[in-house]
């Protein structure tokens, strides 16, 4: 019966230095800094949870410290592995941002008279205005950005008055460089229409509210194949065209790409950028300082110990005569 007896204690001494192996070889995020706590905004869901948290991982990743973030059910727990004051509030300040996001139908340049005015002016050319797949280009030029040097020249030509229904809007046509977009006035979709975003055939699957998903299909119906723009904070940041069918709830925004690849990598990209747009708003629950032990030794040891005493004891337990 002895030996019986020694049974439990080997067994406890073995999972306590598994465990004791295991939390030792884990990453336990940074040894000091500020824990911050946030809250989602209800109602929140489980796509509303996904949606949060890889919005939050995004943003504390442009910072490019030491991190971590856990989900914490209505919560997202951030640690960041600096102190000073002015990080911690920046950073606080780059979570509990509201991005606004909103898809808009691209119509065509040719009902907007674009290229015959930039083509046969002076002043536009001077300017480095250029015309492309009948869009106005201008480069960033002396910490000007491009689009603001096309939106001084629009509002001072007349005869690019924006149409009625119409607005005009700018996004990157390269590295240095933007281009116009005009849209269709109405919003197709906005951020908060948006529950749910993940990766689909050559694209990004978006599931929309019943009025949402409505509105898409009949434009869908009327305009195939026109281009959508994500339009998030006022800039372009992706188009995509309208799908021919459309299965409600679920927009299939197709990326270019030439590979995989490259496909795969805007995917990603419009993913974020959507996300960022229909994250419910996240506040500030606590904030406070932590440290905490890391590395090997330091995280195992106390598992690791009371492992060793539990198996001598079994060992000494087994060892005795009935």
């Amino acid at each position: 019966m002895t030996r019986f007896a020694a049974i439990p204690l080997l067994g406890v001494g073995l999972t306590l230095g598994a465990f004791g192996v295991i939390r030792g070889a884990m990453d336990p995020g940074p040894a000091e800094g500020e824990r911050i706590v946030l809250a989602i905004s209800p109602p929140v869901s489980e796509d509303a949870r996904a949606i949060a948290l890889e919005v939050v991982k995004d943003r504390v990743e442009e910072k490019g410290m030491a991190t971590r973030v856990t989900p914490a059910g209505d919560q997202i727990v951030v640690e960041l592995g600096d102190t000073d004051a002015e990080i911690v509030r920046e950073t606080t300040a780059l979570l509990l941002r509201t991005a606004k996001l909103e898809l808009h139908v691209v119509m065509p340049n040719d009902s907007w008279p674009a290229a015959d005015v930039v083509n046969s002016d002076d002043v536009a050319k001077q300017q480095g205005l250029r015309i492309q797949a009948g869009a106005i280009v201008a480069d960033d030029r002396d910490r000007v950005r491009g689009s603001e040097i096309i939106a001084s020249y629009v509002k001072a030509m007349p005869a690019l008055a924006v149409p009625q229904g119409r607005i005009l809007a700018y996004g990157l046509a390269g590295e240095r460089a933007w281009r116009t977009y005009l849209l269709d006035e109405p919003v197709l979709v906005s951020g908060n229409e948006i529950t749910h975003v993940e990766l689909g055939d050559h694209g990004v699957l978006v599931d929309l509210v019943a009025d949402a998903a409505h509105r898409v299909a009949a434009q869908a119906s009327t305009r195939p194949g026109n281009p959508l723009a994500v339009v998030l904070d006022g800039k372009v940041k992706f188009t995509a065209p309208l799908p021919a069918t459309t299965q409600e709830p679920v927009l299939h925004l197709h990326t270019a790409g030439a590979s995989d690849d490259a496909w795969m990598r805007d995917a990603i990209e419009l993913r974020s950028v959507i996300e960022a747009g229909a994250v419910r708003p996240l506040s500030v629950v606590t904030s406070a300082h932590f440290t905490r032990a890391v590395g090997f030794i330091p995280r195992a040891w106390p598992f690791l110990a009371l492992a060793l005493v539990s198996l001598v004891a079994g060992w000494f337990v087994w060892k005795r005569r009935a």
